[in-house]
């Protein structure tokens, strides 16, 4: 099941990147980081002393599926509820993409917008492809 949507965040909720795959609503472009926020601090509170990762969400519209890396970046991924879980491709997107491609780049400053990084969107929409296939 292809994505609709693609976002990076920081762990502070700043969006440094945005993809739309399908047309889709604008409105969880605005609250998702604070649904995330939220849901993360929840996770925590729940399960003290524990790893409190938050991995998924469904509604009935949508599967929100996220990947926290150690460096304090979401990666999330927004599809059709019927999906299969992406953690999987979430970590190789963060780990084979955006590291050699916007980490190791010299002209980016960490913790800021990539969106106009040609190469990462490349990548990315070869994996977006290959799960269509």
């Amino acid at each position: 099941m292809p994505p609709l949507q693609f976002y990076v965040y920081r762990r502070s909720g700043t969006l440094l990147y945005f993809r739309a795959f399908e047309r889709a609503d604008d409105a969880p472009l605005d609250m998702l980081a604070g649904l995330l926020f939220t849901l993360r601090r929840s996770s925590i509170a729940l399960t003290p002393g524990e790893d409190a990762r938050l991995e998924f969400f469904k509604t009935d519209t949508y599967t929100c599926h996220i990947y926290e890396s150690a460096s304090g970046y979401w990666f999330v991924f927004l599809t059709k509820p019927e999906s299969k879980p992406l953690s999987r491709e979430l970590q190789a997107i963060y780990r084979d993409i955006f590291v050699p491609m916007v980490v190791k780049n010299p002209e980016w400053t960490p913790a800021t917008s990539f969106q106009n990084n040609e190469a990462f969107s490349h990548s990315l929409d070869m994996v977006v492809k290959n799960m269509r296939d």
